[in-house]
């Protein structure tokens, strides 16, 4: 049982129909959407007797295996024969409705009809020729932009598969203008249309030169039809194109996106076979490797693309170690913690000693920090007069303590301080007789030890 999927423009939404043998079934979600529908599952289920899963009527998955272009749908996706199309249109006041009966009766339907005949009885207007050889040519509507519907012409060589599209029809597709492509066709040389398909094993040398040789001239071929009447671009080119207004130009076309996908998913040469109903068995120099899976196609460029990416990611974590580095340095000359107990740990890291060493007395406390020589308490600058009162206090009892009597009492401040400030905290360390130590002292002789020290108690 042979099965084709086509597709129709309404109203700038696209209408898909699955010729299964001779009958029409339409895709449910594409006619609810089209009368205007907003739960399409529900007007299905309420207005079409005959419904049903695209793998009800395809359990074993024959038909996919007979037509590739089926497995971009879902197979639990609903579809609906002709009579439940006039069903559910019939059911809804809409002002679509009357329109897309009217549609789907004088066009889609009589097209359909008409192309089965053509197909079946290979009339001569299938089959053009140009300088005495044939080709076979179809022809369908397509949205150009909203509002306007043009046509796009798809040729296959009947002796030998090769396959492309005019260039009015590659720039509808496109979604540009004609002269647009023109444009870009003088522009772009045969380095652009040749991208990436040097064979392997081609040695630097060898690729210099035929670079060389090339210029500035297209393939040699990039037409598949090339008379005064008609210039017909070979596919591969056709969709080196549809990618370039895809995804590389600068104004990117949705329209040139969306053909690419659907024409690459299984070769755009497949896809346009698929179209004009070509046939190898008629061909006495069919190519076989027009027969290559997109599978293989994607292998190809993933690989491709791994290669490149292995060679980025090596530059971007040897950039990444170089902006680490620098970070580092940034971060050892310009940080500045605002919790107590991150210059705690570093000021701990950098001078040793023992921690919260309890200081006996009327008012017993702990002090910050106990070195060999030094009693050191930590605070912010903003709380001075706190710290200082409370480092005259630990200093006056510690000297009945034997192992602390002889050690020298430090203040360490940390915070915003102005030189004014500054100098004001030295000037009564030194009437006071105690060391004073601040932030902007000492910064230049943190290491990396004593930051990763820092770092860890933020």
């Amino acid at each position: 049982m042979s099965v084709e999927l086509l597709t129709f423009v309404f109203n700038s939404i696209f209408i898909r129909i699955l010729l299964i043998g001779d009958d029409i079934w339409f895709i449910a979600s594409d006619i609810a959407k089209a009368l205007g529908y907003k739960d399409f599952a529900q007007a299905v289920n309420q207005h079409c007797k005959y419904a049903k899963s695209l793998i009800d009527m395809d359990p074993l998955n024959k038909l996919v295996q007979e037509n590739h272009e089926l497995r971009v749908l879902d197979p639990k996706i609903k579809i609906f024969p002709e009579s439940d199309f006039y069903r559910i249109s019939l059911k809804t006041r809409k002002n679509e409705a009357e329109t897309l009966i009217d549609f789907v009766s004088n066009k889609v339907i009589p097209k359909i009809r008409n192309r089965n005949h053509k197909a079946s009885t290979i009339l001569p207007d299938n089959i053009v020729t140009y300088d005495g050889v044939q080709f076979l040519r179809y022809e369908e509507e397509y949205e150009v932009r909203k509002g306007k519907i043009d046509t796009l012409a798809f040729y296959t060589k009947r002796d030998s598969g090769e396959s492309g599209m005019s260039v009015k029809s590659l720039a509808n597709g496109c979604g540009v203008a004609l002269n647009a492509l023109q444009v870009l066709l003088e522009e772009k040389n045969i380095d652009f249309f040749l991208e990436g398909t040097n064979k392997q094993g081609d040695s630097i040398a060898d690729s210099l030169i035929n670079k060389a040789k090339r210029g500035t001239t297209k393939p040699a071929d990039f037409y598949l039809i090339k008379t005064p009447a008609i210039h017909v671009i070979l596919d591969i080119h056709c969709e080196r194109i549809f990618r370039y207004y895809a995804y590389e130009s600068r104004y990117k076309k949705t329209k040139a996106r969306e053909l690419y996908i659907a024409y690459t998913k299984h070769g755009i040469r497949d896809s346009i076979q698929a179209k004009t109903q070509y046939d190898p068995q008629w061909a006495l120099f069919h190519n076989k490797s027009t027969l290559e899976t997109i599978d293989e196609k994607f292998k190809t460029k993933i690989t491709e693309l791994e290669l490149k990416l292995v060679e980025k990611d090596t530059q971007l974590v040897q950039k990444d170690k170089t902006i680490t580095e620098l970070t580092q340095e940034n971060k050892i000359l310009k940080f500045k913690p605002q919790k107590e107990s991150a210059y705690l740990k570093m000021l701990h890291a950098m001078v040793g000693g023992e921690r919260e060493v309890y200081i006996d007395g009327p008012r017993p406390g702990r002090i910050d920090i106990v070195t060999d020589k030094m009693m050191l308490e930590v605070k912010n600058a903003k709380d001075f007069r706190e710290a200082y009162g409370q480092l005259l206090e630990y200093c006056h009892e510690a000297k009945d303590i034997t192992e602390l009597a002889d050690k020298i009492c430090g203040l360490f401040l940390f915070g915003n301080m102005t030189e004014t400030e500054i100098e004001h905290f030295k000037a009564i360390a030194k009437e006071k007789e105690f060391q004073l130590f601040t932030f902007q002292d000492i910064k230049d002789h943190i290491t990396e030890a004593d930051l990763d020290t820092l770092n860890q108690s933020l």
